[in-house]
């Protein structure tokens, strides 16, 4: 955990006055370059300081805004993307990975899912560290639950995963697939219809557009989150407002970093929890955070 506040404070009241202070300096200067011509020197001064206090409008409202913005970022702000990094790989989704960020106390991974050839739900990216498959050629899921990821590390079937869970019960994993996401969800809950999973209240959703939310309704799933995901379709922030503000189920807008940075330099308002991936540097997660950004998924624990 880290507290902003204070730091962050102290560091744009620094870079605030400094501002003001060179603004000053050039005003006095123009004043006393102009002494001689006393009748212009207040014009052109008047002239000068009207624009500059103009432009100082934005440093004080970043100040202002900052200092009301005080807070935390701990671990519950961070949420583990596509299994998170292990061994210096990305994308591994390993058992080995996974349990590791659990261990940690992680409780918001995201995971990808796919369908095997024989239309099980497993969890790998793009099936990139399953030696000879790919999204062309995938493997049964008795091929997928003898492979190996770099000839050592466990694959994650979705039995062993449901199985692992229960063993963690404050996780939630957040739901991401390359193929079609209301036949994926219809698999995954008839693969838990027998157990004692909550799988309605453990998995987060995604969302990845406007038709997919209105099929995904059309099952009504109890599930008790869904994120709108803006990486497939690229929405407009009013397109986004449109189709998805008033939609209850949906709590959080899940946006690339330099999509959200574009809503919020326009000034467009987004009313629902924010997260943005994939995000790589701590000062980024603390401007973000600032401006009321909840969540942020990190291939690893980056504070």
């Amino acid at each position: 955990m880290i507290n902003i506040g204070d730091k962050v404070n102290s560091e744009n009241l620094i870079v605030f006055y400094i501002v003001i202070a060179v603004q000053i300096s050039i005003f006095c200067l123009i004043i006393r370059l102009l002494a001689s011509r006393r009748k212009f020197s207040i014009i052109i001064a008047i002239g000068y300081l009207i624009p500059t206090l103009i432009l100082s409008v934005p440093n004080i409202r970043l100040f202002t805004h900052i200092e009301t913005c005080a807070g935390d970022i701990s671990d519950s702000n961070l949420v583990i993307h596509a299994g998170g990094r292990y061994v210096g790989y990305e994308y591994l989704h390993a058992q080995e990975s996974l349990t590791d960020y659990l261990d940690q106390g992680y409780d918001r991974i995201e995971l990808d899912f796919l369908l095997t050839a024989d239309g099980k739900v497993v969890c790998t990216h793009m099936w990139e560290y399953i030696d000879g498959y790919d999204m062309e050629n995938r493997p049964t899921i008795d091929e997928f639950a003898k492979s190996q990821i770099l000839g050592e590390y466990h694959p994650i079937t979705f039995k062993w995963l449901i199985s692992t869970l229960k063993e963690y019960p404050d996780a939630k994993i957040i739901v991401d697939t390359k193929d079609d996401m209301p036949a994926l969800l219809e698999k995954m809950v008839a693969g838990v219809s027998k157990s004692d999973f909550d799988i309605f209240d453990r998995f987060i959703v995604y969302v990845f557009s406007y038709e997919d939310y209105l099929e995904i309704m059309s099952k009504d799933y109890p599930f008790s989150e869904y994120w709108f995901a803006n990486y497939k379709i690229n929405y407009s922030a009013s397109e986004i407002s449109r189709y998805f503000d008033g939609a209850e189920e949906i709590s959080t807008y899940c946006l690339q970093y330099n999509t959200w940075f574009d809503f919020i330099r326009s000034g467009n308002e987004l009313n629902k929890d924010i997260a943005i991936h994939t995000i790589r540097n701590v000062d980024f997660v603390k401007f973000a955070y600032l401006r009321g950004v909840k969540y942020f998924l990190v291939d690893s624990n980056i504070l």
